[in-house]
């Protein structure tokens, strides 16, 4: 039996994910998920510090353990989008390099939404999406459909209604953002009602941890609507007796209600999805969709490029 090993470094988990091929399919044998919350970093100093960098090796030691363990005969290293912007991304490189003398792959945003999107099929029964992702100082809209080419729209997030005091300008925040989400989506024609939201924004967990807690992560936009309303309401006494709600994520809670806000506002949606996915996952399938014949065509295929194209191919 040949293993192999696929390792996503993401903003908020790393994961070690081990596969073996069987039959032209690709099948999980072993996953290893170590949270460590890199997009902390990202947003109060954008690089990694000490403490980082030292929790970082220790859980890519834990996963070459784990590689070893069955002797893995190739191993695909992959890293988001959102960690690329990190100002020494390079030293957190260097340590995967030496970890597992392999190069570090990166996709497209278009790319890894779709690999999100054919991820959450596997899991959820559904047809179309709209990803709503942050990347650095934008918010990326991908547009996920069966059957159709994946369209991207990448917007300006931060603006002067944000600088401002949240509580006397959120209204004005959010219709500025959703003029510019109908002025940038104008001539693409989304007139057909998109089945989900799936939102994959910084404040995704603090949103499943509230609304979700012990039920289904999906709900009607009307009633996503409602909740979100009244939290963008609280005062900060209001926010500091929420306990699902951290300390530290008090401060930024309102201003990421905004783009979720102004989306669910200014486009055709049906139900918010907060289903936790992984891109992980959407390889899986992608590789799956190919009918594997040998184990040489599994490892030339754990390729970036390549699986850009698998992506784009099977998008159209």
């Amino acid at each position: 039996m040949r293993y192999y090993a696929i390792i996503e470094i993401s903003s908020n988990a790393l994961e070690c994910t081990i596969i073996k091929y069987r039959n032209t399919q690709c099948l999980i044998v072993a996953r290893k998920k170590v949270q460590i919350h890199l997009e902390q970093y990202l947003a109060n100093y954008s690089k990694f510090n000490q403490r980082a960098m030292q929790k970082t090796a220790w859980i890519l030691n834990q996963f070459e353990k784990v590689r070893e363990a069955y002797q893995c005969e190739y191993t695909f290293v992959f890293m988001t989008r959102k960690l690329q912007v990190l100002k020494n991304t390079i030293l957190l490189t260097r340590m995967i390099n030496e970890a597992f003398e392999q190069k570090v792959n990166y996709f497209k945003s278009e790319t890894e939404a779709y690999l999100g999107f054919i991820g959450l099929q596997s899991r959820v029964p559904i047809h179309n999406g709209i990803f709503l992702q942050s990347n650095n100082a934008h918010i990326d809209l991908a547009f996920c459909q069966e059957q159709a080419n994946i369209e991207l729209v990448s917007l300006h997030y931060k603006n002067d209604s944000f600088e401002a005091d949240i509580n006397e300008n959120s209204n004005d925040a959010i219709q500025q953002f959703k003029d510019t989400i109908l002025r940038e989506t104008k001539e693409k024609n989304f007139n057909e009602l998109f089945q989900y939201l799936i939102i994959d924004l910084e404040i995704t967990n603090d949103l499943r941890k509230l609304l979700f807690y012990k039920k289904p992560p999906f709900m009607l936009v009307e009633e996503m609507k409602k909740q979100l309303d009244l939290y963008l309401m609280c005062n900060e006494e209001q926010l500091a007796m929420i306990k699902e709600l951290p300390k530290k994520r008090r401060l930024y809670f309102k201003e990421g209600l905004i783009p979720i806000i102004a989306v669910i506002e200014a486009l055709p949606i049906g139900e918010v999805c907060l289903e936790p996915f992984n891109i992980t996952d959407g390889i899986i399938s992608l590789l799956n969709e190919e009918m594997i014949e040998s184990t040489q065509q599994l490892t030339e295929l754990l390729n970036n490029e390549v699986l850009s194209n698998l992506s784009k191919s099977s998008s159209n």
